[in-house]
C-alpha cells in the first residue's frame, strides 16, 4: 500500500506493507496518480483545492485509491464539501495519525481477506448480516437475535449469531430463559444451541470470526458488533452481505449516526441500512430526510427477541428482502 503526502508525515511506524512517500510538490503527486502508483493521497487543506481541481483529469482509469484532506479542527464542517469535490473524507489535525493507522489496518485486512462472502473455493458460504449501532444501549444484541430468529424460524435456515464484542453477558443471561443447550465448541469456544440457532459468545479472535463466516454448516451468520466506532475491526461490518446500522430519531443520535458513517468514508456505504428500533413511521420519515443517502427502516420492539410478532416478521422481511431470491411478481409487488 503506497501513501503519498506533501506535509503530513506520520511520526510513528506504519503497519508492515505500508509505505509513505513524501512528495516534493504537486507535480510529483500528479505523476503518482497518473501512473496509478498511489493508493492514498494525504493532503493538507492548503493544497486541497489545486489537487481536487485536477483529480478528474489525472485519473484516466477507475482508481481504487482515495484522497483524504487534513483540516483544522475548527473546519470539521467542511468534510461534506470536500467529499462533493472527490475526496473520500477529511480528517482533523488533532487525530489524523490515529485515523491513518486505523485506515491502513482496515485496508490491509480488506486486501488480505478479499473474497466473496457467499462463495469460496467452490463451496457455498453463509451470507453475513452485520449489525452495529451508532451509540451504546440501542439494542444491538437484541436486534441481532431478532434477525437470527427470523432467519431460523421463518426462513428455516441454520443460523449462527455471534456476539463479537467483549460484552458477552447477554447470551449467558438468556440461556435459562430459552432452555438453550450450552457447550464448549472446539473451534468457537462457549456456544448455545437453540433449535437451528447457534449463539456464539464473544472474546473470539479475529481468525475465529473469519472461520465462522466461512463455515458452510451455516446458511447465515449474524454478527453483533456493538457500537461501530468502538469495534476494532470495522471491515467485518462493511464487507458483510448486509449491513444494519441502528439509530434513533433524536437529533443528537442522528448526528452520531452521520458521524459513524463519515468516520468510515473510505469504505463503501451505499448498502448500509439504517434501522430505528421501536421507531414510528414519523421517526422514519424524519431520519430519512436527514440521511437521504441511506434506506431507513423501523423495527417494532419486543421484550423477548426470540418471540417475534407478526408485525416484526413483516418488518424483518422488508429489511432483509435483498438477501432472498424473488420472483418477478414479487419484484412488482415490492415496487408498488
Amino acid at each position: 500500500m503506497n501513501i503519498y503526502t506533501l506535509t503530513h508525515v506520520p511520526t510513528e511506524d506504519l503497519p508492515e506493507g505500508v509505505t509513505c512517500h513524501v512528495a516534493e510538490g504537486l507535480s510529483e503527486l500528479h505523476t503518482a496518480l497518473s501512473a496509478g502508483q498511489a493508493d492514498l493521497l494525504l493532503i493538507g487543506e492548503e493544497h486541497a483545492e489545486a489537487l481536487l481541481t485536477d483529480l478528474s483529469t489525472l485519473v484516466k482509469t477507475p482508481w481504487a485509491g482515495a484522497v483524504i484532506i487534513i483540516v483544522p479542527d475548527e473546519e470539521r464542517m467542511r468534510v461534506a464539501t470536500y467529499q462533493k469535490r472527490g475526496a473520500a473524507t477529511a480528517w482533523l489535525e488533532s487525530d489524523w495519525e490515529y485515523q491513518l493507522h486505523r485506515y491502513c489496518a482496515d485496508q490491509l485486512q480488506l486486501s488480505k481477506n478479499e473474497r466473496s462472502l457467499s462463495v469460496l473455493n467452490g463451496r457455498k458460504m453463509p451470507l453475513v448480516i452485520a449489525v452495529a449501532s451508532s451509540y451504546h444501549g440501542n439494542g444491538c444484541t437484541h436486534t441481532a437475535l431478532m434477525i437470527a430468529k427470523y432467519l431460523q424460524s421463518i426462513r428455516g435456515a441454520r443460523v449462527a449469531v455471534v456476539e463479537a464484542t467483549k460484552e458477552d453477558t447477554t447470551f449467558r443471561i438468556i440461556e435459562q430463559e430459552i432452555g438453550a443447550t450450552s457447550k464448549m465448541d472446539r473451534k468457537y469456544g462457549f456456544t448455545f444451541q437453540y433449535e437451528q440457532l447457534y449463539m456464539i459468545c464473544s472474546g473470539i479472535a479475529v481468525s475465529a470470526l473469519e472461520t465462522i463466516i466461512h463455515d458452510s454448516q451455516f446458511e447465515y451468520v449474524v454478527l453483533d458488533l456493538g457500537v461501530l466506532e468502538h469495534y476494532a475491526h470495522p471491515s467485518f461490518f462493511f464487507q458483510a452481505d448486509m449491513q444494519v446500522l441502528l439509530s434513533a430519531r433524536s437529533p443528537w443520535n442522528v448526528v452520531k449516526t452521520l458521524d459513524a458513517l463519515e468516520n468510515f468514508s473510505p469504505w463503501p456505504k451505499e448498502e448500509v441500512r439504517i434501522v430505528l428500533p421501536r421507531g414510528t413511521r414519523s421517526d422514519r420519515q424524519y431520519v430519512a430526510e436527514l440521511i437521504p443517502t441511506q434506506l431507513v427502516h423501523t423495527l417494532t420492539g419486543t421484550s423477548n427477541p426470540l418471540e417475534l410478532t407478526e408485525q416484526v416478521i413483516q418488518e424483518l422481511h422488508i429489511i432483509l428482502a435483498p438477501l432472498f431470491p424473488r420472483s418477478k411478481r414479487q419484484d412488482r409487488l415490492m415496487s408498488i
